[in-house]
């Protein structure tokens, strides 16, 4: 018995790697025929296009005045301009923000002096200086849930609408854990 492969066999084993030679050699020849395409496409840009081009792509467009400010110092030094902020002045911007005393505040001063909502609503509460409107919209809140308003009180907690809108809102975690405490039977975790 002889074992060794056919001649036909290998004989197609090579028009195959010929094939796939040829194949490949035509893909990568395809890809530096469209990189040649770009470049000479780069090249017909006018200073103008090339420009707003760069503007578009590393900004939020040509403002008015930046075409002419990047003609003057040149594309390639506005480029390296914008790829190291740390070199840009940024002093007019600064002394806009100098009056802001917030920026300068940690989070500690934040809280202080500037309470959370519910915080605030807690301490009127205390000291009876609730406002009528503001302890009213505070009910509708807790009544209708977090995120309610006005429209909220006028429908039933009961209704198959609301119950539905709601559970839909929350989510498939949270309508589980609704389902399961109207059977009165813990909810699975999957």
């Amino acid at each position: 018995m002889d074992l060794s492969p056919k001649p036909n066999l290998w004989s197609r084993i090579a028009c195959l790697f010929i094939a796939l030679f040829m194949v490949a050699n035509l893909f990568c020849g395809g890809l530096l025929n469209v990189v040649d395409a770009q470049r000479a496409t780069a090249a017909r840009l006018t200073e103008d296009q090339r420009i707003l081009h760069v503007l578009n792509r590393l900004g939020y467009g040509a403002r008015p005045g930046d075409v002419e400010r990047v003609k003057a110092m040149g594309v390639d030094n506005y480029i390296a301009q914008q790829l190291s902020p740390e070199k840009i002045d940024d002093s007019a911007s600064e002394a806009k923000l100098q009056n802001l005393e917030t920026l300068r505040m940690s989070t500690a001063e934040l809280y202080e002096k500037y309470p959370q909502p519910g915080q605030l609503l807690r301490q009127l509460q205390q000291r009876g200086a609730l406002p009528a409107d503001l302890a009213q919209a505070r009910d509708n809140r807790v009544k209708g849930g977090a995120n309610a308003g006005p429209a909220a009180n006028t429908q039933k907690s009961g209704d198959a609408t609301s119950t539905q809108i709601t559970s839909e809102m929350q989510g498939p975690e949270m309508a589980r854990t609704n389902d399961a405490a109207k059977t009165n039977t813990p909810a699975k975790r999957y």
